[in-house]
């Protein structure tokens, strides 16, 4: 349990997955990095929001507050190039201001020409794109298009002209198979998943899901049985018999020369459960979430402010009436949130300004009282208070 430091690549060990985890070079595992943990305002320790989690060698950003370029140049476990698709989870300023120049950094990157960037956000996020590319001119040598969660049908009006290089999003209805939230895309064995929050202005939610994979086949059962057979199925004609376990193993079952079946069931074992990671906009209240993030490995949540000692001025009933009234959460909140959903890890983001954030022992003591706050309403020790640049993986489950 650590805290990032400025440009440092932090490895610690998480008890919850039992392994030691560190940036994205480990492989076959899902790695987060937070770009960003600061609230309204900026400091020198705490960006704007901003994280990265990283999937099979690319990234996908999640909200883009103003000098998010910065901190990715900075960070050891990212690369502009790598970025494939973005989700914002509202348009407040310190979780979009980053993106226009996000966007046009990666048109100076040659590599960049083949790749369409997907970005996804609440309604207003085209026009913003679009106004903040086109009236300052600039041009990106690549595509992109912007996909909006709607809550109805947004109204026939007439829009502004696609940017030069936009290609048309798509306007993202509510579904039913979806706790009432969004599907927002699927790709590459993961789906995404988004639910409206109680913030001040319209607010997402996002739901990251791993397809549980394949269970492993068991040579040690299967491969006597093909010896065994292999002169029937060579005067089959087929020479090598492992040829027919592609099949087997995506559920086909295989024909026995002497006429008997053998089923993948009795030679496939479990499928190994895939990951699920939550990440939480500004909220005061995550209910219509609640059921698409259930069981999540990992959750991202806000705790803007926090009833600390020494607080003589308040009291944590006054402290949380004021946050809920502006939209955020205590990390008692975080917290109760954490335990309602049975979620494994909880990560605390988003800060005011009020928390540092550095390698002091005054901030270090304020960010553990902050922790141990939402620890009690969890019921468990799993909680981190990130900071800029810090940096897990999410392993691979166990069958």
């Amino acid at each position: 349990r650590t805290q990032g430091v400025r440009g440092e690549k932090r490895i610690t060990e998480h008890r919850i997955f039992g392994v030691k985890t560190g940036g994205p070079g480990m492989a076959n595992v899902m790695s987060m990095t937070f770009l960003g943990t600061s609230s309204a305002q900026p400091t020198a320790t705490r960006n704007h929001s901003s994280l990265a989690l990283h999937i099979d060698g690319s990234i996908w950003l999640f909200d883009c507050g103003e000098a998010t370029q910065h901190q990715i140049l900075k960070s050891p476990t990212c690369r502009l190039a790598k970025i494939r698709k973005i989700f914002i989870t509202h348009l407040h300023g310190d979780h979009v201001y980053g993106l226009p120049g996000v966007l046009c950094t990666l048109g100076g990157l040659t590599s960049r020409a083949e790749s369409e960037i997907h970005i996804y956000g609440p309604s207003g996020l085209r026009l913003y794109v679009r106004a903040a590319l086109s009236h300052t001119y600039a041009t990106l040598g690549f595509k992109y298009s912007v996909h909006e969660l709607h809550e109805t049908l947004p109204p026939v009006q007439v829009q502004s002209e696609l940017h030069i290089d936009e290609l048309p999003g798509m306007d993202i209805m509510p579904s039913d198979q979806d706790y009432g939230g969004w599907m927002v895309c699927k790709s590459d064995h993961m789906t995404v998943r988004a639910a409206s929050l109680t913030h001040r202005i319209p607010c997402v939610g996002y739901v990251v899901t791993e397809e549980d994979a394949p269970g492993r086949l068991m040579m040690e059962r299967i491969q006597p049985i093909l010896d065994i057979n292999a002169a029937s199925f060579l005067h089959l004609g087929i020479r090598n018999p492992k040829s027919l376990l592609a099949g087997f193993k995506a559920g086909n079952p295989i024909d026995l020369p002497d006429g008997s079946r053998l089923s993948p069931d009795m030679f496939i074992g479990p499928r190994r459960p895939g990951r699920k990671v939550t990440i939480m906009g500004d909220n005061s209240n995550g209910t219509k979430i609640v059921g698409l993030a259930m069981n999540s490995d990992v959750i991202v949540h806000e705790a803007t402010n926090a009833y600390l000692q020494g607080d003589e001025s308040t009291t944590y009933d006054a402290t949380e009436a004021l946050c809920i009234s502006h939209g955020h959460s205590t990390p008692q909140m975080a917290g109760r949130f954490a335990k309602e959903t049975g979620g494994k890890l909880l990560v605390l983001n988003h800060f005011s300004s009020r928390y540092k954030g550095d390698a002091s022992p005054d901030s270090v003591s304020v960010m553990e009282q902050i922790r141990q706050l939402a620890v009690c309403s969890f019921g468990s020790d799993y909680v981190i208070t990130a900071s800029d640049f810090y940096s897990f993986d999410i392993p691979k489950k166990n069958v």
